[in-house]
C-alpha cells in the first residue's frame, strides 16, 4: 500500500515556494521544523493546510528584512540567528 505524505512550502515576503522535500502524513511540527532547518531556514510559525494536504512555514527572510534592495527567494543558508542584548 502507498502512504500519502505532504509536501512542504515557504512563506515569505516574495511569494510561496516549494521547500524541496515531503514528510509522511504522521510527521507532527517538530518534525516539519527539524527537517526545515537541516535545510537552513528557521520558521516562526508552521500551520497545517489538511485540505491541501501541505505544510506551509513562515519564514524571515533575513537578507531582504535587512534592507537590502533586489533580493529575490532562493533556497540559501541563512547565517546563524544571534541573540542580542537588551539595554541593561
Amino acid at each position: 500500500m502507498r502512504h500519502r505524505r505532504r509536501r512542504v512550502f515557504i512563506d515569505t515576503h516574495k511569494g510561496r515556494v516549494s521547500a524541496g522535500f515531503t514528510v509522511a502524513a504522521e510527521a507532527d511540527a517538530a518534525d516539519v521544523s527539524m527537517r526545515l532547518r537541516e535545510r537552513g531556514w528557521i520558521a516562526y510559525r508552521l500551520r497545517l493546510e489538511a485540505e491541501q494536504y501541505a505544510w506551509i512555514a513562515t519564514v524571515i527572510d533575513w537578507a531582504c528584512s535587512a534592507g537590502c534592495s533586489g533580493c529575490s527567494v532562493v533556497r540559501k543558508k541563512l547565517a546563524p540567528v544571534v541573540a542580542l542584548k537588551g539595554a541593561e
